[in-house]
């Protein structure tokens, strides 16, 4: 008994350690490969360099300067529901970055819904109808 609370301690310890994906956007992004659609039109919604902040928001290179808009990346199981409703072709299931112009009101209407990935040097947008737009971590 024992050793099972030792190696499950130790496992919690691990799992607790380990970073999450949703805080490892954080930081300044710089853009590797712009993704494109079926006609190999470059993605218009997708800015060369980005940064997401811990409070929330995040500045684009297509933006006015020290402009931010404010993000989210913790779906709830019900806003993912509604966002499939709206934009079928969203990956649901998978990471999702949603960004709007405001902090209040209903997430599902933010303007920009991307499925994403991430990791400690590489982060992947993806809208539906293009192909990933792939970001290298500034240091």
């Amino acid at each position: 008994m024992k050793r099972y609370t030792i190696w499950m301690l130790l496992l919690i310890a691990v799992v607790s350690c380990a970073p999450s994906e949703d805080k490892m956007v954080m930081g300044k992004w710089k853009l590797m490969t712009r993704g494109v659609n079926a006609n190999q039109q470059p993605c218009m919604f997708i800015p060369d360099e980005m940064e997401l902040f811990t409070d929330g928001t995040i500045s684009m290179s297509i933006m006015p300067p020290n402009a931010r808009m404010f993000y989210k990346t913790a779906v709830t199981r019900d806003e993912k529901k509604a966002l499939a409703a709206k934009n079928p072709s969203l990956k649901t299931g998978e990471h999702i970055l949603l960004m709007k112009v405001t902090s209040n009101g209903d997430w599902t209407n933010s303007a920009v819904a991307y499925n994403y990935t991430a990791d400690e040097n590489k982060l992947s947008l993806e809208m539906p109808g293009w192909t990933p737009s792939v970001y290298g971590h500034f240091r």
